[in-house]
């Protein structure tokens, strides 16, 4: 038996919730060596920048109209497409189909501008993210100046804008006077 059963001794069968674990288990880590083998697959069909372009197959965007972005979003809707294969298009399977195959595709640029050597992997936490250090006093700035831009603010908003302030200067040392 698997180090990963952990059920109850003197219990024959591995139970239904342990195999279910398992199995979602086996399926992440499957899932990202396929992510890795789509990413390799991908920037070996599209090995260069676009001569129109400059740009990799990784960095067009959704709504980028060219020819070149026209290849790429339709390879990209041909993921989705098998994604939510055999489901009806109204139903909640299908949103949070579609929904995972967009995280997916995402992942997908991620790893192939990593393995194309665009991008680089965090070593820490494995994804291309800022450290925290970095990330969190941009956000609570970004939310900062937007709360500061209303004239008009709930009781919630004035709130949230002294806590952020309060956050900004006593934790992140954060100069906002030339806000």
């Amino acid at each position: 038996m698997s180090n990963t059963a952990k059920v109850v001794a003197g219990a024959t069968e591995t139970p239904v919730w342990v195999q279910a674990r398992n199995a979602l288990g086996e399926a992440t880590r499957r899932g990202y060596g396929l992510q890795s083998s789509y990413a390799v697959a991908l920037n070996e069909r599209w090995s260069k920048p676009n001569t129109e372009t400059k740009m990799m197959w990784f960095e067009v965007g959704g709504k980028d109209v060219n020819d070149f972005a026209k290849e790429v979003n339709g390879e990209r809707d041909a993921f989705y497409a098998s994604c939510v294969e055999g489901l009806e298009p109204e139903s909640i399977e299908y949103k949070r189909a579609h929904g995972a195959a967009r995280t997916q595709w995402s992942r997908v640029r991620d790893i192939a501008a990593i393995k194309a050597g665009f991008k680089e992997e965090d070593t820490k936490t494995g994804t291309p993210e800022a450290p925290l250090d970095e990330y969190l006093p941009e956000i609570y700035l970004t939310i900062y100046k937007r709360i500061a831009r209303n004239e008009v603010r709930s009781a919630n908003a004035r709130a949230s804008l002294k806590a952020t302030r309060d956050l900004l200067v006593d934790t992140w040392k954060v100069d906002i006077s030339s806000i």
